[in-house]
């Protein structure tokens, strides 16, 4: 008789090898080879969730007058494809080109794989050992969506980068494997000012920042852990900069910030999961639902923290956080 505790199944890896060291993501949540090579396709309730994502946001620019962008972060493989173990299986239509499919024309929709693609004399904008795109590709993804709008940015390349040993969230799942390359921002930006940030790890986290020397304007988005990346260069093109790590837009924070410009960016493995309503979606209600699992003295210090912004020119998202430790009741505008 064989032992129970001997014959458990080892999980499958999360990352697999491509050609020359290149890391990719494999056995996700969303299936991102599946995805790749048709075998996942999108659902009907997710075509009529992105519909109504299109609609609410086209209602949305009618009433509050912002400039939208629907930013997609490229996978890996979709812009680093030539290294990819997949590559000769990739699919016609894929999840994320039935969504592209989806939006109205008037509603301006950015994919960049050909901006983030290879090319000879530029660095690569995403490194061999990350999912996500490095701070030169989110420059550039950034630059994109600024220029859709009608506005200026400077040259991602005019940043400053610089190359270091770093673990990445690949790099990482590898027992044994040493740290990769990573390229980042070689400088920081002191003019920019950081006004507030929840200290929420990943969805739920908003900072708002601030640069007294870029042009007039504000710019909210909402993303995922790609958008991070984006704040920096976005804050050159605006002088207020306003992050909310969500998948979905929420219409009432919008009625309260009153941007001038509105992105919203999500990852193209995420696709398959729509966007809620943004009629329906309440920021704070994702913020009770993940402040519920601190601890009660991690929620005894963020209330501390967002006490002390109540008499400062971010009054109205502490009072958001403060409502959400409050067990979420609605927000008087």
């Amino acid at each position: 008789m064989t032992n129970a505790s001997t014959t458990m199944a080892t999980p499958p890896p999360k990352v697999m090898e491509g050609d020359d060291g290149w890391l990719y993501l494999d056995h996700d949540g969303n299936d991102s080879v599946g995805q790749y090579t048709g075998r996942v396709k999108l659902s009907a309730a997710a075509e009529h969730s992105w519909r109504v994502h299109f609609d609410r946001i086209v209602a949305l620019r009618a009433e509050l007058g912002f400039r939208f962008v629907q930013l997609f972060a490229p996978s890996k493989e979709s812009v680093y494809e030539a290294w990819y173990p997949h590559r000769a299986r990739r699919a016609a239509e894929r999840p994320i080109e039935t969504v592209l499919s989806l939006a109205p024309k008037d509603v301006p929709v950015l994919y960049p794989c050909a901006e983030l693609a290879p090319r000879p004399g530029r660095a690569d904008t995403y490194d061999k050992g990350d999912t996500h795109w490095n701070h030169l590709g989110a420059a550039i993804a950034a630059e994109l969506a600024v220029r859709t709008v009608g506005r200026d940015m400077p040259d991602p390349l005019s940043f400053g980068y610089r190359t270091r040993p770093r673990y990445g969230d690949l790099d990482s799942k590898i027992p044994g494997r040493p740290a990769g390359d990573v390229l980042e921002l070689s400088r920081r930006n002191t003019d920019v000012t950081v006004e507030f940030d929840s200290e929420l790890n990943n969805r739920g986290r908003v900072v708002v920042m601030h640069n007294p020397k870029a042009p007039e304007g504000s710019v909210v988005i909402f993303g995922d852990s790609f958008a991070n990346r984006l704040r920096l260069p976005l804050n050159s093109a605006f002088r207020r900069m306003v992050f909310v790590h969500a998948n979905t837009v929420d219409a009432g924070f919008l009625r309260l910030e009153r941007p001038d410009v509105v992105i919203a960016e999500m990852t193209e493995r995420f696709v398959i999961q729509p966007p809620h309503d943004p009629e329906s979606f309440r920021l704070v209600d994702l913020l009770r639902l993940k402040l519920e699992k601190e601890p009660e003295s991690e929620t005894a210090r963020l209330r501390a923290l967002y006490e002390a912004r109540l008499d400062g020119p971010e009054a109205r998202i502490a009072s958001l956080f403060l409502q959400a430790l409050d067990h979420g009741h609605p927000a008087t505008p």
